[in-house]
């Protein structure tokens, strides 16, 4: 999967996972709209309110991993630098995404030293265990209060950062 097609998969990914999260969560869906009030980000510099994010996410990916049944859905994030970029970035993704990541980046150096290996690894084979990923999600939220209200802060301190990247 070339960068751009892994970074945008990674954003249908995390985004499908949160609005999924978002719709299962009554408790998260009264606390953001009581956010909607709430307007303490306006004394905010951009790098606090992303740091604010960055600390909410982890929270949420923390409890999630603590209550999920399987540890390759567990969340993980990572700061990578992506191939062609200087520019390094924080990616958080399932295990299991991981360890395809990692397999189709072997397969490709073994095929580029002309040894004989795998094709692309199989992107199909991601989607059960996508839907199981947002199945664990959602039964988090559903039964752990704790996941939904990490998840409610989560969803505050985005709701936060777009709002001070807008007014800018």
């Amino acid at each position: 999967m070339n960068h751009q097609a892994s970074k945008s998969f990674r954003t249908l990914l995390v985004g499908s996972l949160l609005s999924l999260a978002f719709a299962t969560s009554a408790s998260a869906q009264d606390e953001a709209a009581a956010a909607d009030d709430d307007d303490s980000w306006r004394t905010k510099s951009e790098r606090q309110l992303q740091r604010e994010l960055r600390d909410a996410e982890e929270a949420f990916f923390d409890s999630f991993n603590a209550v999920n049944s399987d540890k390759q859905y567990d969340v993980l994030c990572k700061t990578t630098t992506p191939l062609g970029s200087r520019k390094r970035e924080r990616k958080c993704q399932a295990r299991f995404l991981w360890d395809h990541e990692e397999e189709m980046a072997e397969n490709y150096a073994r095929r580029s030293m002309g040894a004989p290996g795998p094709g692309a690894a199989a992107t199909s084979d991601l989607q059960p265990k996508l839907d199981r990923l947002r199945s664990e999600m959602s039964s988090a939220m559903a039964e752990h209060a704790e996941v939904a209200e990490a998840f409610a802060a989560l969803t505050k301190a985005k709701q936060d950062y777009e709002r001070k990247m807008q007014e800018e």
